[in-house]
């Protein structure tokens, strides 16, 4: 039933006002939890309500927190097995409102890095600067580039990003990552693969199987409602084809799969 709904409000080309009711009863769904969060968290600083849905959807602010520590501490050791961490630059492109980035800093305390993130949306960024002074901030816009020079990050991550652009925006992103990646340095990202297929209408997913790609669009590219998906072959044959691949993790069920790669 959910996933007819979201195709014929996507149809109809009112899914976005269909999420911000979502966002509105998840709102009251975890007001008491939130408010005891803050009240035992009172100097944990947290985004705007829909700024924070968005990013995550849901309104959780435990969750937020929380789960954005143990994917800090994941991705850090699944990029620390293929580069050092010691003395690096790194990024997170498509950061949103630091519910990973945020934790970044702390882990590394002892390894002298400069920790940086970007993001598309400029109220993002402008809450992200104003609230985090040992964090880089830079805004892009939803095509490339970045504002960085050629080779200037040792690692770079990015989590549910290329899950919401388009075809021809995923490559064109990949190539502009790997413009500002160092030789030698690694890229960590994220995408909708065969984990997330069952999500797929039976139409969707012999576009899946054939061509490696599905775009639900009709709604504005970069929202969290307009989603990507990405076949393994797809991946490999195509945004991947030149580059060498360190680790291809798959998602569990409707969990997203993992890459790791190193220009």
């Amino acid at each position: 039933m959910k996933q007819f709904l979201q195709k014929v409000f996507r149809k109809l080309g009112i899914l976005e006002y269909a999420d911000y009711i979502k966002f509105i009863l998840s709102y009251f769904s975890f007001l008491s939890r939130n408010r005891n969060f803050k009240k035992n968290n009172p100097n944990i600083v947290l985004p705007p309500h829909y700024m924070l849905f968005e990013s995550f959807g849901k309104m959780d602010y435990a969750s937020y927190f929380e789960k954005g520590k143990e994917s800090a501490d994941d991705i850090l050791e699944l990029l620390e097995k293929h580069h050092s961490l010691e003395n690096i630059n790194l990024l997170e492109w498509g950061c949103g409102p630091v519910r990973i980035l945020r934790h970044i800093p702390e882990i590394l305390s002892s390894k002298r890095s400069q920790v940086f993130g970007s993001d598309y949306n400029p109220e993002t960024i402008k809450w992200n600067k104003k609230s985090f002074d040992n964090l880089n901030f830079s805004k892009n816009d939803l095509l490339p580039p970045l504002e960085y020079d050629n080779n200037f990050f040792d690692v770079i991550f990015c989590i549910s990003v290329f899950t919401h652009l388009d075809e021809i925006t995923e490559l064109k992103w990949f190539n502009e990552i790997i413009r500002v990646l160092k030789p030698g340095g690694i890229f960590l990202l994220s995408i909708h693969g065969e984990s997330s297929k069952d999500r797929l209408s039976e139409e969707e997913k012999k576009i899946f199987d054939e061509k490696g790609c599905v775009i639900r669009s009709n709604v504005t590219e970069g929202k969290r409602s307009f989603v990507s998906y990405n076949s393994e072959k797809f991946m490999r044959k195509t945004m991947l084809k030149d580059v060498q691949i360190l680790e291809f993790i798959p998602g569990k069920t409707n969990e997203q799969d993992i890459w790791i790669i190193k220009k």
